[in-house]
């Protein structure tokens, strides 16, 4: 509608962390960001979890960084 929005969101977590308390966390920030700076009301998020971050890819990332590709 013109009045309410809906948002659709993937996120990667860090591995360890409560999936639950991470989307409730996003949730309500999403909510109300949205509604402050939109006016709109939020009536919908969803939340996909695409990753979940391990602690060892980041060295593997930092090792990445020096190869051509």
């Amino acid at each position: 509608g013109e009045r309410q929005a809906a948002v659709d969101l993937d996120v990667v977590v860090e591995y360890g962390v409560s999936i639950v308390d991470v989307a409730g966390a996003v949730r309500t920030n999403v909510i109300s960001a949205l509604e402050r700076m939109t006016g709109l009301e939020v009536v919908e998020v969803n939340i996909a979890v695409d990753d979940v971050h391990l602690p060892d890819e980041e060295e593997e990332a930092e090792q990445d960084e020096g190869r051509v590709r």
